[in-house]
């Protein structure tokens, strides 16, 4: 019943993270050809057209997020989407790499268990570790606002209506100017192309964490000795 009802807890989640931004008949398809840019009418096409709408799904949105707000809250769900996306990216990798690899907080060389209660454990001999965390995370947050958030424009209706801020209007959602490798295309077509791969695999990862964590919550074992057990099924 408990691993029943986590499953469809990240199956709700996973659902969500495909909703395609709008704005009233038509979106913002993300192959401008510079880096931040205001959108212009150019660029606002059907929704089949958006980056993220491939095959074998070019446009689901079974709950009807996209007609129920307008462009500028739309662009904020995709920036969530990213957002998401990146960090679910890196939870999935950094469960699979800590499991086998933990040289900090006085755990090298221990066995300390699946990932999903690696923060418990550590708290123990590291009380103020949830703060640290809290401020780093929150020091992310902080460079992402005074990035892509306006100052200015707020939300005129619904909730949040007046304290909420809009993006910028020069802002593309995702774009935080940060390619230290200067691997972001310059051509249009190889930028959708990126972008589509991003936000699918953010997607799949979404999922997959959500996955992840609740089955070593489930059955108490790290990954890769319940697919040593089990291979890709439940536990027995």
């Amino acid at each position: 019943m408990q691993a029943t009802l986590i499953t469809a807890l990240a199956c709700a989640s996973g659902a969500a993270a495909f909703v395609a931004p709008s704005s009233f008949n038509g979106v913002a398809v993300a192959n401008s050809v510079k880096s931040s840019t205001t959108l212009s009418m150019s660029e606002i096409k059907p929704l089949e057209n958006m980056s993220g709408a491939t095959s074998p799904v070019p446009y689901w949105d079974p709950l009807g997020f996209a007609s129920k707000v307008d462009n500028q809250e739309l662009q904020k769900y995709r920036e969530a989407e990213l957002k998401h996306g990146r960090v679910a990216m890196l939870a999935a990798l950094g469960m699979i790499v800590q499991e086998n690899f933990h040289p900090f907080f006085n755990t090298a060389g221990l066995d300390i268990g699946p990932a999903a209660f690696h923060l418990q454990k550590t708290m123990e001999e590291f009380s103020y570790l949830p703060f640290a965390l809290v401020l780093g995370v929150g020091l992310v947050e902080l460079t992402t606002i005074n990035k892509g958030w306006s100052k200015q424009d707020f939300k005129e209706t619904g909730l949040g209506a007046g304290f909420v801020a809009n993006l910028k209007e020069d802002y593309f959602p995702g774009d935080l100017g940060f390619d230290p490798l200067g691997l972001y295309p310059s051509s249009p077509e190889a930028r959708t192309s990126i972008r589509n791969k991003e936000l699918n695999n953010g997607r799949l990862a979404m999922i997959a964490i959500w996955g992840m964590w609740a089955q070593e919550l489930v059955d108490g074992l790290p990954l890769a000795e319940h697919y040593a057990r089990f291979g890709f099924g439940p536990a027995q």
